[in-house]
């Protein structure tokens, strides 16, 4: 009875801090805890036990970010599940590695097989069509500190620390270890340590600044068939409420304007109307403009960004890279192309889920642009996840943002993670002027990319040949002592 009450509780806290640490609204601290009771069962329990309770613990956790995916992006339940699973699976087998090695005399194996074995599988994920959504680095957000190891090893060096202090810290508790112990503990507080001082030194060097405008409408089910259809009748309401916030945002001062991803539809062949109408907003108020608008086509259309400088002329146009399965593939055609202005500084433009891959914000970085301007549209629901993981891409590769998403929040970040300002959007029209730090931060991220999670791969397989070499001596010794008796 004792054992069963062990195994529920840790079930359920584990469940419970997976939920909270990793869900749309993530609680940093919890997202370092949650693996620790399954990793003390690991060590306490038998395998099957083990890997049971991760599995069921995991799995449950991540049932309501599942349920979100399937109620807002309609996701196929089968997609859904796997999000449950597979990462379920990932950690039971994690466990499972952290229990053989460390009750086999390789206790130190057993503590790097575990973040090793997280950050692969997700390294490997991350080449699918969501990049590095449900990475679990983006629980540490609001932990600034922890933050900054992005710009050394991007999110893989992030999620590597948060399993390398779980395991380290279980396998020392249950070996009374205390030199263990003190290691683990001691690598954090340098982290914290080295991150702060990162942070305070960067935002006191922080100098040359620009006014940056952003607005978004009131999202209405009318104005989104508007943009899916590309009706002319609707476009011209909707450019009238932009061009009166661009009024506005331009008498506040702003030099750059940064407007939402798709905020109208227009039939390919037939943009000139649409151009016209941002350029003249652009001209007549002196402002940068950059303005998403969706270019209905058969059999493919195309998500793009106008950029126009403050004589109204058409810098360029950027097409979105990624896009998101089911909503815009196969409706729309990706871009390729980055797209640079150099008036009033030197900029590059995304949009929306081209923030959840390393590129295009690497090459980005590559072409020594000194800021981001990102039109997006968010669920509503993730709008703070979502922004919050396009700020990443900031932090790693030392880079200032500024991101306009409809359904979501206004916001705009520096080069370190801190959020500047930050207004919900959706309901209703929402605005906001914000003088913004410009220039790159050079990040070793940036240089060698992603060098930690492909060390990951060479730490995984080395563990595992440590696993055979040890599991086969402590079968050896079991004959021995067979023979001997």
């Amino acid at each position: 009875m004792r054992r069963f009450v062990e195994t529920l509780v840790g079930v359920v806290l584990a469940a419970a801090m997976t939920a909270l640490g990793q869900g749309l609204y993530p609680v940093w601290l919890l997202a370092w805890l949650a693996p620790l009771p399954l990793l003390i069962l690991g060590l306490r329990r038998g395998w099957l036990h083990a890997g049971l309770a991760a599995l069921v613990a995991v799995s449950l956790g991540r049932v309501p970010f599942a349920a979100f995916l399937l109620h807002a992006l309609g996701m196929p339940p089968a997609v859904a599940a796997a999000i449950v699973i597979v990462p379920a699976v990932v950690v039971a087998a994690g466990v499972l590695l952290v229990r053989a090695l460390a009750l086999h005399g390789a206790p130190w194996s057993g503590v790097l097989a575990f973040p090793a074995a997280m950050v692969a599988a997700e390294y490997a994920a991350s080449s699918g069509p969501d990049g590095t959504a449900g990475v679990l680095a983006y629980s540490q957000m609001e932990c600034l500190p922890v933050l900054q190891v992005a710009s050394v090893a991007g999110v893989w060096g992030i999620s590597f620390l948060l399993g390398f202090a779980a395991a380290g810290l279980a396998v020392g508790l249950h070996r009374r270890d205390g030199r263990m112990v003190v290691v683990v503990a001691a690598t954090v507080l340098a982290v914290f340590a080295w991150g702060g001082w990162r942070e305070a030194d960067g935002v006191a060097r922080e100098s040359a600044a620009m006014r940056v405008g952003q607005a978004a409408t009131a999202e209405s089910s009318a104005s989104i068939a508007q943009v899916i259809s590309g009706d002319a009748a609707g476009a011209g309401a909707i450019l009238d409420a932009y061009e009166e916030e661009v009024d506005a945002l331009a008498h506040a001062g702003a030099q750059v304007v940064v407007l939402p991803e798709e905020i109208v539809g227009v039939p390919a062949g037939a943009e000139g109307p649409v151009r016209d109408r941002f350029s003249r907003m652009a001209a007549r108020d002196h402002v940068t403009l950059v303005a998403g608008a969706r270019v209905v086509d058969t059999p493919q259309g195309r998500n793009v960004a106008m950029v126009f400088a403050p004589t109204g002329d058409l810098v360029g146009t950027y097409v979105k890279e990624h896009l998101v399965p089911g909503f815009e593939i196969p409706r729309l055609a990706p871009g390729s192309e980055l797209l640079v202005m150099d008036e009033p500084v030197r900029a590059g433009v995304a949009i929306c889920k081209d923030m959840d891959f390393p590129d295009p914000a690497r090459r980005y970085a590559a072409a020594a642009v000194d800021l981001l301007l990102v039109p997006a549209w968010d669920f509503h629901d993730d709008g703070w996840l979502h922004g919050r993981m396009a700020i990443m891409r900031g932090v790693e590769l030392g880079l200032p943002m500024v991101r306009s998403a409809q359904g979501g929040m206004l916001t705009v970040s520096d080069a370190f993670g801190r959020v500047l300002a930050q207004t919900v959007t959706g309901d209703a029209t929402a605005r906001h002027v914000t003088d913004v730090p410009v220039g790159h931060v050079a990040t070793l991220y940036g240089r060698f990319g992603d060098w930690c999670a492909k060390l990951a791969f060479s730490v995984l397989g080395g563990v595992l040949v440590r696993l055979i070499w040890v599991l086969r001596v402590s079968r050896d010794r079991a004959r021995s002592v067979r023979d001997r008796g």
